[in-house]
């Protein structure tokens, strides 16, 4: 089972416009960083893509809704910009990742990012939807700061269009036309990820609105986030 590429009207680069769809879209990117502890930017873009593919090879992609931006054919491959210029830049000026060593194509969490998901994971222990989604990117390569998976991975990959069966590059690259996506491509709104509550989509604002700085101490820090998990009716 492939993707079927999807022309549309619109520019996927497009973040969506319900702001708990923003929010979540950063928290999986958030999650996904979590899981892999240290990722290139490349492989946050070509891991996400491989959960969606899948998914949909799991014939599950209708039932769990983890991310809103589409993916389109461009000179990496699969690819959406909206990730390398609006989502990344955002979890930085939030204090909620850090570049590794000063590497601006890797990340990894922050300690007070890092609290959030250790709470999130434990309390969602027994949901199977996440427990799919975390299999399937224990499946992604272990490597995930090199290049030659992803890439490889990415130009390779099959879709149909127009009732054949191409890899992507063998695609024109368009911003307009649907590679991988986890919902309709011609959808601007954007949905609620269902493998995360609204709390902790309200402690991610919170978190994200109010900057940690640099020079609090561990336990500053810890206080904070224990704050803002119980103002957003998550149980500690």
């Amino acid at each position: 089972m492939v993707f079927k590429v999807v022309e549309t009207q619109r520019d996927l680069r497009t973040p969506p416009k319900k702001s708990e769809a923003y929010l979540s879209d950063l928290f999986f990117v958030l999650y996904l960083i979590y899981l892999s502890k240290t990722i290139s930017k490349i492989n946050i873009q070509k891991c996400i893509v491989y959960v969606l593919e899948k998914l949909l090879e799991k014939n599950k992609l209708d039932d769990i809704k983890v991310f809103n931006l589409s993916f389109y054919r461009w000179g990496y491959g699969d690819y959406n910009k909206c990730i390398s210029t609006d989502y990344i830049p955002e979890l930085l000026r939030g204090g909620l990742i850090e570049e590794v060593d000063g590497d601006k194509n890797g990340y990894t969490l922050t300690a007070e990012a890092g609290k959030l998901f250790k709470r999130y994971e434990k309390e969602n222990a027994s949901n199977e939807k996440l427990l799919l989604v975390q299999e399937i990117i224990g499946t992604y390569p272990e490597d995930r700061k090199g290049f030659l998976f992803p890439f490889g991975y990415s130009h390779k990959r099959k879709v149909e269009y127009k009732g054949k069966e191409l890899s992507i590059d063998d695609l024109e690259p368009d911003e307009s036309k649907a590679t991988a996506y986890n919902t309709n491509p011609n959808e601007i709104e954007g949905f609620k990820s269902n493998i995360v509550s609204t709390n902790y989509l309200l402690a991610l604002s919170s978190l994200l609105d109010g900057e940690q700085s640099k020079q609090e101490e561990s336990e500053e820090q810890e206080e904070r986030v224990k704050k803002i998990l119980q103002e957003a009716g998550i149980e500690l």
